[in-house]
């Protein structure tokens, strides 16, 4: 059988330039993007482009601006994001609550009238032109529009050919023809995760009073804003609405916080399969978005490291990178018992500077930061060397959680983010993997030089399958092609992981087994062996005075 079989040898350490070797994949939420679609960035522009407002965007960005190339594949945004409710802070009667709107306007013509699973329709976003006619479902039609965060829900009705509804970023609804406009309702998610700030500035009724507004919890703040008459404000490119009440006295302070859409496992195994298809190279995949609980991480990365495991049995070397929120206890309850070689996990919330709108922050998981400075350094470099010439790492402008200060999970195998002695910024503690206790890959280094060997020997051996060989009278392999074969695998691996500098590993070898009949087996035993390079976990000084 024309095949290759390639065992990856795990605990042989002790431990108590291919193309795509450093670009990573954002998977996650985002408006515009096309659903389980794999898109190449070279500049933020075009990426803010084509993926519209969001988390996925926002992380594009950062590894653009940090390493000059992203990948990203927008997921299927299955679970509403949520508003949260208001905190007033001052004496005044007035209120201030937020609600989700569209992101941008959605006009919607009926192009084939009768009752649903007959009526199709045709929807316009931002005054685009119409889509292809989408053909209605039974009883109850909820549709997601393509390129918004809005679900737009449609009553069982008789529906008229070309009546038109606009559903309006205020959302409001409104419709031209025979229908009625209480027959579709909208359901909408906020962009991103908000914290959304409203400070009076001049007190006084609807029209009068004026204000200002802050969707990072004041790091960036808006020109003074009269209160509309009608009462309703949308803060435009955040699916966000302000629904003004009453009289206001000024420097009261109104805050509330949102989510984004999120998105399901089986969202997720459903983007993997899509682009584990496609035949473009990759490092990793960052699932850019948090379960609600460690539990719920902890299931997310079952299904990546399952994903990513078939990968390698189809020859694709890549890992992932999953998202935890904040808790240590909780952390280490949920992944006690979890074991990923190819899956590393991050618990860190930050303070991270937007590349997309600059002078705005918004709180994350230190996951983005990590992917982009993976991004930016060779395989072998651990993104927690603090030497490092990129220096701390980027657009973070403050960690919610310091291991120096509170440590504990880097040593349960969780990558978490630390401030290190005599040096500003803020440092990856150590590039951890999920993998079981004396793993050759608990280290991120090791996994991604693995994987890059792996993809290096399987495009050269393959060109071994079905060639004529000399063998030797007893069947076993012909000296000369044995050492012809070696050469090959160790000049390949040698190119891209020796000759870069730094270069990727210690050395590099291949043997073949001269000892197998080649011609009764129709196999070639070859084992290559890789001597990693050495990383300082921890430092002993000792320092003294001598005469």
């Amino acid at each position: 059988m024309s095949d290759i079989t390639v065992t990856i040898e795990d605990g042989q350490l002790g431990l108590v330039n291919v193309t795509g070797e450093d670009l990573f994949v954002h998977a996650g939420v985002c408006a515009n993007g096309v659903v389980d679609t794999l898109y190449d960035f070279g500049d933020i522009p075009t990426a803010v482009a084509a993926l519209g407002p969001g988390t996925l965007t926002e992380n594009v960005a950062d590894t653009i601006a940090v390493a000059g190339e992203s990948l990203a594949a927008p997921v299927n945004p299955s679970q509403a994001g949520t508003v949260g409710s208001t905190t007033h802070t001052g004496t005044g009667a007035g209120t201030v609550t937020g609600s989700a709107g569209p992101l941008y306007q959605i006009l919607v013509k009926i192009s084939t009238g009768g009752t649903l699973g007959t009526m199709q329709a045709e929807f316009s976003v931002n005054g685009g032109g119409y889509s292809a006619p989408v053909t209605s479902v039974v009883s109850s039609w909820a549709y997601l529009v393509p390129g918004t965060l809005t679900v737009l829900t449609f009553a069982a009705q008789t529906y008229t050919l070309n009546d038109v509804w606009t559903i309006t970023t205020a959302g409001g609804i409104t419709v031209v023809g025979a229908g009625t406009a209480g027959w579709v309702t909208q359901a909408s998610s906020p962009a991103d995760v908000y914290d959304v700030l409203v400070d009076v500035v001049v007190g006084g009724a609807l029209g009068t009073a004026t204000f200002t507004y802050s969707v990072d919890g004041g790091n960036s703040i808006s020109p003074v804003i009269l209160v509309p008459g009608g009462g309703v404000y949308v803060i435009v490119g955040t699916g966000i609405i302000l629904t003004f009440a009453s009289t206001f006295v000024a420097d009261d302070l109104y805050e509330f916080t949102t989510t984004t859409a999120g998105f399901t496992t089986t969202d997720v195994g459903n983007m993997l399969t899509a682009i584990g298809a496609l035949p473009n190279q990759w490092a990793g995949v960052h699932i850019a978005g948090m379960g609600a609980n460690a539990a719920a991480a902890a299931s997310m990365v079952a299904t990546v490291e399952s994903a990513l495991e078939a990968f390698a049995v189809a020859y694709r070397y890549v890992m992932g990178i999953v998202e935890c929120p904040q808790g240590d206890s909780a952390a280490e309850s949920a992944f006690a018992s979890v074991t990923a070689t190819r899956t590393m996990v991050t618990v860190t919330d930050i303070e991270h500077q937007s590349s997309v709108s600059r002078g705005v922050v918004h709180r994350r998981n230190c996951g983005v930061v990590i992917t982009s400075r993976l991004s930016a350094t060779n395989p072998s470099q651990d993104p927690g060397w603090v030497g490092s010439p990129l220096g701390s790492l980027a657009n973070v402008q403050a960690i919610f959680r310091d291991e120096a200060k509170t440590p504990g999970l880097a040593a349960q195998r969780f990558t978490v983010l630390t401030t290190r002695p005599t040096k500003t910024g803020y440092f990856c503690k150590s590039g951890n993997m999920m993998a079981p206790y004396g793993s050759d890959f608990s280290s991120v280094g090791n996994r991604r030089v693995m994987d890059v060997a792996c993809r290096v020997t399987v495009g050269v051996l393959v060109n071994e399958l079905n060639a004529d060989v000399l063998a030797n009278p007893d069947g076993t392999i012909f000296g000369p092609e044995a050492t012809r074969i070696e050469g090959v695998v160790i000049g390949a691996l040698s190119n891209v992981l020796l000759a870069p500098s730094p270069p990727d590993a210690s050395s590099v070898n291949a043997v073949v087994n001269r000892s197998v009949n080649v011609i009764t087996t129709e196999n070639l035993d070859i084992a290559v062996q890789i001597v990693p390079k050495a990383q300082f976990k921890t430092i002993t000084e000792t320092i003294g005075y001598s005469l």
